[in-house]
């Protein structure tokens, strides 16, 4: 079984099943996966911590005239993994086809995302402390908070890699999140603002919040009280680095995974190489970003991480990669292989997805406005990588009048198709606004990812409506 094996007892038996399927296969590869933490929940009706066994195993994996097989066990014994090897190495493909994968340059790694203060070294009931703080902090603040949710959560995620090719990669990934949520009442209307931390960061993401903060996000949430009913129409807006990174991701990146463009799903396969926006304009996906809940050392097939700019000074510069879709469309294979744990099938995904600043501080922006909305702190956003059409929520907004901020307003919604909406930018903010905002993505059964995405205040144009 794999409790209480050793990183180097791990690698041991992955070299050793290599070897197995070299010379029976094209390619393979095995991807030992374990991740441990724990979360704690806090509101006014429950306190809950969950320390859940750590999930651990390994997924192998070859390719055979164009088809991937793979076998997934959590038992690392010299017969399971002989047994699971053989049974993969006599496989048929279903299908024949020519696309063979390029042959890559082996690389050695073990290594370890760094942070100040690693979470599994610190005590649960330090963890609760501060999690019942954030909670009192919050209730104390206003007599209109009737309720407040504390929810934090920490894992610890190691994945060692071997492959035919001579590969062996092991990374160590910390992750630590809170989010805040205070819930506030007056004469019978309720409201609630939000406070999202965290990413590849350690237990010093709550040694480091302020009582302030938790203030100011209280605020937050009393104003919306008095929030008042959103315009409908076509307006000028901005959008918070939050709400940028909901675009990016959701609305434009989704569209540039090689995946839904192999599979003639998106929108943007007729536009490589061309001007989407204007010459400021600049999309990345980036895996090695600091702090990025997204970031990694390398990929689940064992690709180094990388920064990939996917426009670039308005021009689209290519399609986010795993081996396969590579192979087939003569790139890069660009670190985006992903699974969300050895149970998963690897699908195409984003990592941290951002705008990059520009010139534009943000009174700059709202100065020239004349009549329109900022809409900020994110809430979700909607993927149409067929027709190209986007859906954006922010929790609140604000409406510029005469190059002010006035009205504060809650729950928004902004439309518009992706390829209107990028020419129309005009401004970008510059690099002190920049800001990242944690969050997980689904793709096929609702395989879940660790995702960041961000960036900068932006300008642009789109429909603006309630809700």
């Amino acid at each position: 079984m794999v409790d209480d094996v050793s990183s180097e007892q791990v690698k041991d038996v992955l070299a050793k099943t290599v070897e197995t399927l070299e010379g029976n296969v094209e390619y393979a590869d095995l991807l030992f996966d374990k991740a441990e933490g724990v979360s704690i929940r806090k509101d006014k009706a429950e306190e809950r911590v969950s320390s859940p066994a750590a999930i651990q195993g390994v997924v192998l994996r070859a390719y055979k005239l164009g088809q991937w097989r793979e076998i997934s066990v959590n038992d690392l014994s010299d017969r399971r993994m002989k047994e699971a090897a053989h049974k993969l190495s006599r496989f048929q493909p279903l299908s024949k086809n020519s696309i063979r994968l390029d042959e890559l340059k082996p690389w050695k790694l073990d290594g370890e995302l760094d942070v100040k203060i690693r979470p599994s070294e610190v005590e649960t009931e330090e963890k609760l402390e501060h999690v019942r703080r954030f909670y009192n902090d919050s209730m104390n603040c206003d007599r209109r908070i009737i309720n407040t949710v504390v929810t934090y959560s920490d894992t610890t995620q190691e994945r060692i890699f071997a492959n035919t090719e001579g590969s062996l990669l092991r990374q160590t990934i910390p992750r630590t999140s809170l989010i805040l949520v205070p819930i506030a009442k007056q004469n019978g209307k309720m409201d609630y603002d939000y406070l999202n931390r965290g990413g590849t960061v350690g237990f010093e993401l709550l040694k480091d919040l302020e009582e302030e903060t938790v203030r100011e996000t209280v605020n937050s949430s009393t104003d919306l009280l008095k929030a008042s009913t959103p315009p409908s129409g076509h307006f000028t807006v901005i959008l918070d680095p939050g709400m940028t990174g909901i675009f990016a991701h959701e609305s434009f990146g989704h569209g540039c995974e090689a995946d839904q463009i192999v599979r003639r799903r998106s929108y943007l396969a007729s536009y490589n190489g061309k001007r989407v926006g204007f010459d400021e304009l600049n999309i990345c996906d980036d895996g090695t970003l600091l702090g990025g809940n997204g970031s990694f050392l390398f990929d689940d097939e064992g690709i180094k991480s990388r920064k990939n700019y996917i426009v670039q000074n308005g021009v689209l510069r290519g399609f986010l990669h795993e081996r396969y879709s590579a192979s087939l469309m003569s790139a890069e294979p660009t670190g985006n292989g992903r699974r969300e744990n050895f149970l998963r099938r690897l699908f195409v995904r984003m990592t941290n997805t951002y705008i990059e600043p520009g010139d534009y501080n943000l009174d700059e922006m709202i100065e020239d406005i004349d009549e329109g909305v900022m809409l900020v702190h994110g809430v979700s956003g909607m993927e149409d990588p067929l027709a190209g059409g986007m859906e954006l929520k922010s929790k609140r907004g604000y409406m510029i009048e005469k190059g002010r901020l006035t009205k504060v307003f809650s729950t928004l919604t902004l439309t518009e198709n992706v390829l209107d909406f990028l020419p129309s930018i005009d401004a970008v903010g510059k690099k002190d606004q920049f800001g990242i905002v944690r969050g997980n993505c689904g793709k096929g059964h609702e395989d879940l990812v660790p995702i960041a995405g961000g960036g900068v205040y932006v300008r642009a144009k789109a429909v603006v409506s309630q809700g």
